[in-house]
């Protein structure tokens, strides 16, 4: 008898030592300092629409150059807590068609917003990815730069849509354990389109120049952009920073090109782009002449516009007009 009652003190010491050991282990199996992992117990539905405006205008002639696709194949949306906590979920186009609204596991709790990206995928690019409210705020897009055709840049640019929801006083965002949560939030385009039409016509009426033609058309943007450009304030860089500018050319390669034209391009949204604009002339001194002109946008170009910028050259001097200020960069002559 005295022997089995000494293995039950043995075994009863023995529980009383390591069971705070168990207990210890059981509330917080993370590391000291770590926060216990909720349970994400409530379904919330969200409802996406992307809005697809054409960037044609009035007086934009000719047929859409295809600028009224939505080609993205991720989507990725956020939902961010009034806590400072940030859901993240990602979709695919064939999902989100499957089923819009589409139906998420989230916590029960008041969100400050839901903001949303959408994009084609490219080879090397950064995962998107934020974890807390500002880095959805900074979220970028591709490098352009790392894209290898000009028809991938343009598929790639009309791919990127961006929007946001934000709780306010009048329309607050909740989600209810016991209730239906249905959200709506809509991605709108990105990008902005830049229209220029030059005409050479008029250098010929003085009879000063045998010759003047439109040779190259340079314009310059942004490497990547900003999905959420409103957020940030932006300064296009250098022309000659070839790691954050982006350069997209057009050469005039046919004598009705030289002379007068048309051509476009995408850009991101939030700084003052530039043009470089070098035109060719001869006179009777100057046989072999070339002109560069800079030319700037005065304001910084907002999400999903449309410009169009006109051009009319007399002799060496160049007229523009478009909301940009044009000034002489160099001048050649042979």
């Amino acid at each position: 008898m005295k022997k089995h009652w000494n293995k039950i003190l043995e075994w009863g010491l023995w529980l009383v030592v390591c069971l705070p050991l168990f207990a210890a282990c059981s509330d917080n199996d993370e590391g000291p300092g770590a926060e216990p992992v909720r349970e994400k117990d409530c379904e919330v539905s969200v409802g996406i629409r992307l809005d697809i405006p054409v960037l044609k205008d009035m007086g934009d002639p000719g047929e859409s150059p295809g600028d009224d696709v939505a080609d993205w194949d991720k989507l990725d949306l956020f939902l961010v807590y009034d806590w400072g906590q940030v859901l993240q979920y990602t979709l695919t186009k064939e999902e989100l068609v499957a089923a819009n609204p589409h139906p998420f596991n989230a916590y029960a709790g008041t969100l400050k917003g839901l903001y949303g990206v959408a994009y084609k995928t490219v080879a090397g690019a950064p995962t998107v990815s934020a974890s807390n409210e500002e880095a959805i705020k900074n979220l970028r897009t591709a490098r352009l730069s790392n894209i290898t055709t000009p028809e991938d840049k343009k598929a790639y640019m009309l791919s990127l849509f961006s929007g946001a929801k934000l709780a306010s006083g009048d329309a607050p965002m909740e989600i209810k354990k016991d209730e239906r949560t249905e959200l709506h939030i809509i991605l709108s385009r990105l990008i902005t389109k830049v229209d220029v039409q030059w005409d050479v016509e008029d250098a010929y009426a003085s009879g000063v120049y045998t010759k003047v033609k439109m040779n190259e058309i340079e314009f310059f943007g942004l490497d990547s952009g900003l999905f959420f450009p409103e957020n940030e304030i932006q300064q296009l860089p250098s022309l000659g920073d070839a790691n954050d500018i982006y350069k997209s050319a057009y050469k005039a390669n046919s004598p009705i090109s030289e002379r007068n034209g048309r051509t476009y391009f995408y850009t991101f949204p939030g700084v003052a782009n530039k043009f470089r604009f070098i035109v060719d002339y001869a006179t009777n001194e100057t046989p072999k002449g070339s002109k560069t002109y800079i030319a700037t946008f005065n304001d910084k170009l907002g999400r999903a516009t449309w410009h169009k910028v006109n051009f009319t050259v007399k002799g060496e001097s160049f007229t523009g007009d478009g909301n940009i200020s044009l000034i002489p960069s160099t001048s050649t002559s042979k």
